[in-house]
């Protein structure tokens, strides 16, 4: 008979259910990266176009650019011109209007620069006499003018005669050297001496200097220019002037 165990034996007791191991998950598709144009490349128009940057604020007070020195000028008004030049567009009005006061600025240094190197000279100017019937008559009003001064004969303690409303006198009057600065008009004239030292003249016109009784045609405002003239001519020359005063009428003081 046999052992009723041997069944038991011949089977190894199950300790516990095995569990297939998980198989590996399949990859996962990568996202593919956005689609990229090869054919498009940005043209120079569709980029901007670097911002102006003047030496000064663009928006600037009026005047202000007569403060700049010269290579500031240059500088703004080259970067300016530059942009007008590619891209009217892109050029503020107020680039435009800081552009026209540094042209204007420019063309008043350059005008200054060459009057600078031109030699100074004296001028004798001269207006109508605003005297009754003077129309008929043409006398003038004479005096000097110097890069430093404008004078001429007057009365006695100051004024310009020979003009609306202006001081007056009477043969015998006692006159002196007057300043003229600002005597200007339609009506006036100068010319220039060539032959007159500046410096003697700018010492002879000194203001309030007694230059006698105002006694035309021998003691007047033709005369007294005459004197000066005629101390301050430069050796050898004999000025325009001389003739003309010789040949002149009598003058107002």
């Amino acid at each position: 008979m046999p052992d009723a165990t041997s069944s038991l034996q011949s089977k190894p007791p199950q300790l516990f259910t095995p569990i297939e191991p998980p198989k590996p998950a399949a990859p996962t598709a990568k996202a593919k990266p956005p689609a990229v144009d090869l054919d498009y490349q940005p043209s120079l128009q569709s980029r901007p176009l670097p911002a102006f940057t003047p030496a000064q604020p663009t928006v600037v007070a009026p005047g202000a650019v007569a403060g700049w020195p010269d290579a500031m000028l240059e500088h703004n008004a080259k970067s300016i011109t530059k942009r007008l030049l590619a891209n009217p567009a892109s050029v503020s009005e107020a680039d435009r209007a800081l552009l026209k006061d540094i042209e204007a600025e420019v063309m008043r240094r350059d005008a200054a620069a060459a009057a600078a190197k031109k030699p100074a000279t004296v001028q004798l100017c001269e207006r109508p006499a605003d005297l009754p019937g003077n129309d008929k008559l043409g006398v003038q009003h004479w005096w000097l003018k110097t890069p430093n001064k404008e004078v001429g004969m007057g009365p006695a303690g100051g004024g310009i005669p020979g003009k609306k409303d202006g001081p007056s006198g009477y043969p015998g009057v006692p006159t002196t050297l007057n300043d003229h600065t600002g005597e200007g008009g339609p009506a006036v004239s100068c010319q220039e001496l060539p032959d007159v030292d500046v410096g003697c003249v700018d010492d002879q016109l000194a203001i309030g200097k007694p230059t006698g009784r105002w006694l035309p045609p021998f003691n007047d405002c033709h005369t007294a220019v005459q004197d000066v003239i005629d101390k301050c001519k430069k050796p050898g020359t004999d000025p325009w002037v001389t003739k003309a005063l010789k040949d002149g009428d009598a003058g107002v003081p």
